[in-house]
């Protein structure tokens, strides 16, 4: 079937299918994208190693906080706040039943509850369910083999800027992943190839919406 054979009922049914399926796309999109961001694994193992190096030991069990948000522990009148880059002693702290909460400043639903036992600490996750993918998975807990716990931040926008640079010196030595592929020029290449796609298909529902003259002529 050629293009000039295609009737006006035919073209309404084609401009609205592709037009479905282009803004259904986009909001799927919109919608999963943020459940399928990872960090670079390059960053991880960096920033882990930037640790070990700067921590320091303690003599009790302690609570580490290596993000640039601050983390709270309890609340109301025994609430004790753990800077970032900083640390606090289980023996400072009021652990009634066993147990503290944890949360960080800008997360209130994001909620942690320590566990004091003989062999250490251990962090219980009571965060949602969403907070497992992706972007919204912004920071883990090592349990350390002295006891100790760490609050660990994902991905770089949870660590200081200051730090950023004292790892990576130069921007061209910061590990970048794309969101699909390995890295973002792959990804660059990827989304215009899309939005081609996207062009070609705009113009040829306008097209067949608005063909020339003398198609129209012929058709008549």
């Amino acid at each position: 079937m050629s293009v000039s054979s295609i009737d006006q009922n035919m073209a309404v049914f084609l401009t609205k299918s592709l037009m479905g399926v282009f803004v259904g796309g986009v909001t799927l999109w919109y919608l999963v994208t943020p459940y399928l961001v990872q960090p670079h694994y390059k960053f991880n193992k960096d920033f882990e190693n930037f640790v070990e190096s700067s921590s320091q030991q303690h003599e009790a069990f302690s609570i580490e906080n290596w993000t640039k948000w601050k983390l709270i522990l309890g609340d109301g009148d025994d609430k004790h706040i753990v800077d970032s880059f900083q640390s606090l002693s289980v023996d400072t702290l009021d652990i009634k039943g066993g147990n503290i909460s944890a949360v960080f400043e800008w997360r209130s639903e994001y909620q942690n509850y320590i566990v004091s036992t003989e062999t250490g600490l251990k962090v219980v996750d009571a965060c949602p369910w969403y907070s497992k993918y992706g972007l919204y998975n912004h920071y883990y807990v090592q349990h350390l083999e002295s006891g100790s716990v760490r609050f660990m931040p994902r991905f770089m926008f949870g660590v200081p800027y200051e730090t950023i640079k004292s790892m990576y010196t130069v921007a061209d030595n910061i590990p970048i992943t794309g969101l699909i592929a390995e890295n973002p020029s792959t990804d660059r290449m990827m989304l215009q190839c899309v939005m081609n796609m996207v062009t070609m298909t705009v113009i040829f529902l306008l097209y067949i919406n608005n063909p020339p003259k003398y198609l129209n002529k012929k058709t008549e």
